[in-house]
């Protein structure tokens, strides 16, 4: 943590992103730990549900998954502005930043009420803070342009999107992931025969 900042401000100053808080963050070397607990509690988040009725296994279990996220897109962040921009910063301390974007989403703790939970606006939302915090503190990080953060952010984001419909279509497009669904192969095939060419 920055010396002299509480950490009450240091959130504050990441909700609201601030470029210059990243650029401190990625000198301080303990301000690691802190990124783990937000990234930890931002994952939990997402395990949240109305009235807190699906207990505590949905919280752990995706903040386990939330801090898996955090360090394969910082491992693509850093990639994208290694290979492809020819940036040289460190791949640590770029991830440690990285940590800090995702304090917007430790508001989807607000899903255990009804009203936030059922609102896909706010969820979105969030999300959406998020991704901007991304590119403020790519850009802090990396002491580069917003537009250039922008675009590192994009490519990013669109090589995650990319790799998740290939890994979908291999999972989903095997027979043994049918036949696991409850769908047999013989059915799904029957209702292909419609199809130009088959018979």
């Amino acid at each position: 943590m920055p010396a002299g900042e509480s950490s009450a401000s240091q959130s504050r100053s990441a909700f609201v992103l601030d470029r210059a808080f990243f650029e401190r963050i990625e000198k301080d070397p303990r301000a690691t730990w802190w990124a783990i607990g937000i990234v930890a509690l931002a994952g939990a988040g997402r395990g949240m549900t109305p009235g807190f009725e699906a207990g505590w296994v949905p919280l752990v279990t995706h903040g386990i998954a939330g801090l898996l996220i955090w360090l394969f897109c910082a491992g693509l962040v850093w990639n994208v502005a290694h290979r492809l921009f020819g940036y040289e910063e460190g791949l640590v301390e770029l991830t440690r930043v990285l940590g800090f974007s995702a304090v917007p989403l430790i508001g989807l703790w607000l899903n255990s009420i009804e009203f936030f939970g059922e609102s896909l606006a706010f969820t979105i939302g969030l999300h959406l803070l998020a991704f901007a915090g991304l590119v403020l503190a790519t850009r802090g990080a990396l002491s580069t342009s917003l537009l250039r953060s922008l675009g590192i952010c994009a490519v990013a984001l669109s090589i995650a999107v990319l790799l998740l419909f290939v890994l979908g279509l291999f999972l989903v497009g095997s027979p043994a992931s049918l036949e696991v669904a409850g769908m047999p192969v013989e059915s799904v095939s029957g209702q292909l025969d419609f199809l130009p060419g088959e018979a």
